[in-house]
């Protein structure tokens, strides 16, 4: 079990934002009579407002096909629509640092003294689809990526549940009415019975803002794994963060198409 199997969080949870709706017929009643422009401009309206903010946990991930798990603790600060930094330690020993901006994908690994510095082709051919910089951030912060046309399935109650069509791809979002974060995700493949499920939970209203403190992924993409990240703090343009990103000349860059090793 490798520290980089922590990209694979932001890869799966990547997988979850890169598809782009199509049209879908309405299949329930309960959506009758509802505005979806009204919807989608609430969605908007709702999004986190800040110029940086922090993420500070322990993220955990398990491989269920092979019985196994790790737990690394991390700090992912955001700068918002330009630069996601993300710091991965296991037992407080620093093991990726990665830097996401919106043209690059740079990866750092202490441990070996090894680099990676790519363009977005590196997220791109993991993920197998289509990807940018606002898709990542957007499923980092919990807030929906959708796009017209799409069908509202159910208008009542607590939640909007939404839902689009992309062959082989089926997708669906569960909203919460009031906050418009993010609940649930999930897009599966009928055919190849592929499926990854994405869970937002433990919400919490910081500086006026709702953001959720708990990420869990399930996939049964190539294994079944399950990712789970517990935000133990959040933070809202309350200290400066440098994202100045620089790898030593010691450091061994490798390849974009080859793996890094020894993790």
């Amino acid at each position: 079990m490798r520290a980089t199997q922590f990209a694979v969080l932001i890869l799966l949870l990547v997988v979850l934002a890169g598809c782009k709706t199509r049209q879908a017929a309405s299949t329930d009643t309960n959506a009758r009579g509802i505005d979806l422009p009204k919807i989608l401009n609430r969605l908007e309206e709702q999004r986190l407002r800040f110029d940086i903010l922090t993420f500070k946990g322990k993220a955990d991930f398990a491989d269920l096909t092979q019985g196994k798990s790790i737990g690394f603790t991390y700090r992912i600060d955001i700068a918002k629509d330009s630069l996601i930094l993300i710091n991965v330690s296991k037992f407080g020993v620093p093991a990726m640092n990665l830097l996401v901006s919106r043209d690059s994908v740079r990866m750092r690994m202490p441990m070996n003294q090894t680099a990676m510095v790519c363009d977005y082709s590196l997220l791109q051919k993991a993920a197998k689809m289509d990807l940018d910089f606002e898709k990542l951030q957007s499923i980092l912060l919990g807030e929906a990526m959708l796009e017209e046309p799409l069908a509202l399935v159910s208008g009542r109650g607590a939640h909007l549940e939404l839902e689009a069509s992309r062959p082989p791809y089926s997708l669906y979002w569960i909203l919460n009415a009031g906050h418009m974060r993010l609940e649930k995700m999930r897009i599966s493949d009928p055919i190849l019975a592929k499926e990854s499920v994405i869970t937002y939970s433990d919400f919490k209203k910081i500086d006026g803002q709702v953001v959720a403190a708990e990420l869990i992924l399930e996939a049964t993409q190539a294994q079944k794994v399950r990712i789970e990240l517990h935000h133990s703090g959040i933070e809202f343009d309350k200290e400066k963060v440098n994202f100045r990103y620089r790898i030593p000349e010691s450091y061994k860059i490798v390849p974009c198409d080859q793996p890094i090793q020894g993790q």
